[in-house]
């Protein structure tokens, strides 16, 4: 079966249900982003033959979503974000996120825009992970028994890895940081963490001088112990917001952009957040 995955984690977690059956194919790879990832013709040609696409849903992969409808006629396309079970999370607005409600994209009169960043729950991942053995079994069910043993095999290592995080992250939860964007809310809502708001309100453009100003008066009054960056961007506003301060600077990578992909990517994903995030506040 032909199946593609948008971008690393995603396709970490098809390529581990579908070990010994075949190999997905990667949309987004390297150090690419898929905030700005442009497709190329060989892209759409790699989507017109592919029996299954895997992808996250419009709010993340914005590239995708015309092309899908355009050229996978003889495909199925599944978007995780839309997937039963799932704990999803409102995109969080203004420039600090300690004091806001915790709330679903659902709830409420008004349906908010949707955090696309699910997998970086591992809870989320086992529902990713479900679905994608149901979708695979359709397209090939040759390899069913296959699929659904991998499947077994993924979630109880998902389960290990929830309580290796929950005690790895246990002795920094009162500590307060700030991200680069804001692409780890999953991460922080299943470990009890703290993120006190973001560089980039918007992934796509630099804040204003004002922006920046405010930033750094929040990081100078000192209870901001660390100010983490990301392999995708240029740190450069980083090193000037903490200037003068005794914030230190950290690396947090949401996609897995510095690894190699593949069906452990995922994993090493999650604990190299973790690690960084103890190393850096702990």
């Amino acid at each position: 079966v032909q199946v593609v995955a948008s971008i690393k984690p995603i396709h970490s977690l098809v390529a581990a249900v579908m070990e010994g059956a075949g190999q997905p194919t990667l949309l987004v790879g390297g150090s690419a982003t898929p905030h700005t990832f442009q497709l190329r013709p060989s892209d759409a040609e790699m989507l017109q033959g592919a029996q299954l696409v895997f992808w996250v849903g419009p709010e993340l992969e914005t590239f995708l979503e015309k092309p899908l409808e355009i050229l996978t006629g003889k495909s199925t396309t599944v978007s995780l974000i839309d997937i039963k079970g799932l704990q999803i999370l409102a995109v969080r607005e203004g420039d600090g996120f300690a004091a806001h409600d915790d709330h679903s994209a659902e709830g409420g009169e008004h349906k908010q825009e949707r955090d696309a960043h699910i997998w970086l729950d591992p809870s989320n991942a086992q529902f990713i992970i479900s679905a994608i053995r149901d979708e695979l079994i359709k397209s090939d069910s040759e390899n069913a028994k296959l699929y659904a043993a991998n499947t077994e095999r993924l979630l109880a290592q998902l389960n290990g890895l929830d309580d290796e995080i929950t005690l790895a992250t246990s002795g920094f939860k009162g500590s307060k940081f700030i991200t680069f964007h804001d692409a780890f809310q999953y991460f922080e809502r299943r470990y009890g963490l703290s993120s006190e708001g973001t560089i980039l309100l918007n992934s796509e453009s630099p804040p204003g001088a004002a922006k920046i100003r405010e930033i750094h008066k929040q990081i100078a009054s000192g209870q901001i112990k660390c100010v983490f960056t990301e392999p995708q961007f240029d740190n450069k506003l980083v090193r000037v917001v903490i200037e003068g301060t005794n914030a230190k600077i950290g690396e947090l990578d949401p996609i897995g952009a510095t690894l190699e992909p593949g069906p452990e990517l995922y994993e090493n994903l999650i604990r190299n957040i973790a690690t960084s995030l103890k190393s850096c506040l702990d």
